[in-house]
């Protein structure tokens, strides 16, 4: 009996933790795109509505800010993932079943897995081109805010 509710609970630790994985891995997806559709309503609003050189550079320096919280998120997402693919495929080897193909780049070898090797671009990681996206539209929206800044002409205060 006590074997029995062992595996049970493996096997439920199995489908909270798989649960998890999805989860951060929708976030994975889902944040830059968040990011991408905030910032060009930020970039709208301060090259159509916004005339004040200071408002625009507020406007900017907040995407920035904005983008690299997100950012932030994202690479965390990431980090939890790789925890979660790892303790999927050790509660596998602890319930004694084949392992299952995660990434594309497997440590071990199992019956499960895909024997085709991958092409150049299928080895590529897709989060890293996400974050890399993330990195380009920060370093755009801290260039546009010391452009709205710097070289803008600024009314003096009343």
């Amino acid at each position: 009996m006590q074997e029995s509710q062992e595996k049970e609970f493996s096997i439920q630790q199995y489908r909270e933790c798989y649960e998890s994985l999805r989860q951060h891995d929708r976030l994975i997806w889902q944040t830059p795109t968040i990011a991408v559709a905030i910032a060009g309503g930020l970039g709208v609003a301060a090259f159509e509505y916004v005339t004040d050189p200071c408002a625009q550079g507020c406007l900017f320096m907040f995407g920035a800010i904005l983008t690299a919280c997100l950012l932030y998120a994202v690479i965390k997402h990431r980090y939890f993932s790789g925890i979660e693919q790892e303790t999927l495929c050790k509660i596998e080897k602890t319930m004694g079943t084949k392992l299952i193909m995660r990434t594309t780049k497997p440590q071990e070898k199992s019956d499960y897995w895909h024997t085709e090797k991958p092409k150049w671009f299928q080895k590529r990681s897709a989060h890293k081109v996400l974050i890399g996206g993330m990195i380009l539209l920060f370093v755009i929206f801290l260039a546009l805010t010391i452009w709205a800044f710097a070289f803008q002409k600024i009314p003096p205060w009343s």
